[in-house]
């Protein structure tokens, strides 16, 4: 016969130290951290315009309005970038799963089965290595340039291939 469950639950909640309820409340801290921002940002976007730049809005939205969205869903372009951020990200996910797969399916393999299983992880391991560092900044650079660099030539890239002058990226 099994005793009462709400005994049962007084009794595990009694046995719960002032550490673990210090890691809750910690744990929930950051659950707060994590999340407040996406919220904030869902609230802005749903706020009344003049009540969201006097700074009125913290935790509800002020003034409901679907204003942005409209403007939003009505821009065609916004549809075209949103389909080639979906492209780009299913596409770079197959790609990484299928050279995952690759990899990992002969490091999986008995050494019998696979020699030189030692060789592909040390060359696997050196490429990680290896590959932190940026070929494109130079280590002479100050920081300020390469900070140039790197808008430059991002700013070059979305240049070339939407053929508009890289200037008005900048």
């Amino acid at each position: 016969m099994t005793a009462n469950p709400a005994a049962e639950t007084h009794r595990r909640l009694a046995k719960i130290s002032w550490f673990q309820a210090l890691i809750c409340l910690f744990l929930i801290a950051i659950a707060l951290v994590c999340v407040y921002p996406m919220w904030y940002t869902l609230i802005i976007s749903i706020s009344d315009k003049a009540k969201a730049m006097a700074g009125e809005v913290y935790i509800l939205p002020k003034g409901f309005n679907l204003i942005a969205y409209r403007k939003l869903l009505s821009d065609t372009t916004f549809f075209d970038a949103f389909f080639m951020s979906v492209k780009r990200a299913v596409l770079g996910c197959a790609l990484n799963m299928a050279l995952m797969l690759l990899t990992a399916y002969p490091l999986a393999m008995p050494e019998n089965r696979f020699p030189r299983k030692k060789l592909c992880l040390v060359s696997g391991v050196q490429h990680a290595v290896l590959r932190r560092h940026d070929p494109g900044v130079h280590q002479h650079q100050k920081p300020r340039d390469v900070q140039h660099h790197l808008v430059t030539g991002a700013a070059g890239r979305a240049a070339h291939l939407q053929h508009l002058p890289a200037d008005e990226f900048l």
